[in-house]
């Protein structure tokens, strides 16, 4: 959800986490509960719901990815530029199969 601005089913979700879609249950009760996302019917289809992060959750999305930002500057400083371009063609390489 975060990477975009629509709505995403739970299915979609799973599919996106690579998870079985009842677990993905559970994991959406919690940050429901939390206050990050919102879960409602879909209009289109009422069978589905569609998640939605709440202003707690986008808020959540931004101090993560700072977070993210200085452990990885940490954990790369140690490298080289060559080393660190390779290390990044690497994860592309992995996240595309």
């Amino acid at each position: 959800m975060a990477a975009s601005d629509q709505p995403l089913s739970q299915r979609e979700l799973s599919d996106r986490l690579g998870m079985d879609p009842s677990d993905v249950v559970g994991l959406v009760d919690v940050v429901e509960e939390a206050g990050f996302v919102t879960r409602r019917r879909d209009e289109a289809d009422r069978r589905r719901y569609a998640l939605e992060p709440t202003e707690a959750g986008w808020e959540a999305v931004a101090r993560f990815d700072r977070v993210a930002e200085v452990v990885s500057d940490r954990v790369l400083a140690t490298l080289g530029d060559a080393d660190r371009a390779e290390l990044e063609r690497l994860i592309d390489l992995v996240l595309a199969s």
